[in-house]
């Protein structure tokens, strides 16, 4: 009878074990797919900054091409 109850108790700790492998398993999955989808997000982001960072200096060299041309404008004796 004492050995019924030893397998007993163990049937329930290997079932309580498997439980709880389970649980740590479906928790690093949700922790990987998290820190995949962050991954992907600061991808974008660093994309998105080197386009910004592109139109930024399309945008100052077309400010300065205006500005170029409003010295030679008011240098030429023009007062629009």
């Amino acid at each position: 009878m004492d050995y019924e109850f030893r397998i007993l108790v163990a049937e329930k700790e290997l079932a309580h074990l498997r439980e709880m492998h389970a649980l740590m398993r479906s928790h690093i999955d949700a922790h990987d797919a998290s820190f995949t989808a962050a991954i992907g997000r600061f991808d974008r982001i660093e994309t998105n900054l080197e386009k910004l960072s592109l139109l930024q200096i399309q945008t100052e060299q077309k400010l300065q091409g205006l500005i170029d041309a409003l010295v030679r404008e008011h240098s030429n004796g023009h007062n629009g």
